[in-house]
């Protein structure tokens, strides 16, 4: 739409600039004008006015948040449904593997010790307190974030 209202603009611009050239200095009572090009120049004026107000309504439209994002979403639901299809078409889905065992604290608590079997931000076979959290299943070891 963008490219269509900046085309007629520019070409209701060029054509009135031919026309308003075409026409003669001197303006008698019994001069001759060119009609048909002045009334397609008027027509060209009001087409690109109301195309203005419709690129203005149509540019306001596609700024809104909540137009972005459906956008978003329906782009995301495109592109999910391309990566995992749906139906006899599929692939069949390779089942995960297990899940580690999570224990979860009652309560938060402090223990005097913990054995690491190593990570990069902590040395294998140390033992530090550790800090456990109730309903989160993570624990924070010294010196880690």
């Amino acid at each position: 739409m963008t490219q269509v209202a900046l085309g007629t603009f520019l070409a209701t611009a060029l054509f009135a600039m031919v026309v308003l050239a075409a026409l003669p200095a001197d303006v008698d009572a019994d001069a001759r004008l060119p009609d048909l090009s002045l009334a397609v120049t008027m027509t060209l004026v009001f087409a690109s006015s109301g195309l203005f107000v419709y690129y203005l309504h149509h540019v306001t439209t596609v700024m809104r948040v909540s137009h972005i994002i459906a956008a978003v979403g329906a782009q995301s639901r495109r592109v999910i449904e391309e990566q995992y299809p749906v139906g006899p078409a599929a692939a069949p889905v390779t089942p995960l593997p297990p899940p580690v065992q999570v224990i979860t604290a009652v309560q938060p608590a402090w223990s005097s010790t913990s054995t690491s079997t190593g990570s990069p931000r902590w040395p294998a076979n140390t033992t530090a307190p550790c800090r456990s959290c109730p309903r989160r299943a993570t624990s924070w070891w010294p010196g880690s974030r």
